[in-house]
């Protein structure tokens, strides 16, 4: 099972990769729904970070 570090790491490394290889995408990093939370203090949990991660691959995958 990922912790949410691991999660964290991998989301990082991701948007890292995305703003150097994929420049065309990085506009859509700050538009991602995940990233505007209506809660002021959200709960982030395992399950969030993996549907987080999912989507940037997603995004990668699908503009590319």
């Amino acid at each position: 099972m990922e912790t949410k570090a691991d999660l964290n790491k991998q989301i990082l490394e991701l948007t890292i990769e995305i703003r150097s290889k994929h420049p065309t995408l990085s506009s859509f990093l700050d538009e991602m729904p995940i990233t505007i939370a209506s809660d002021p203090n959200p709960k982030v949990d395992t399950e969030k970070l993996k549907e987080y991660l999912e989507s940037l691959k997603r995004l990668i995958k699908q503009n590319t």
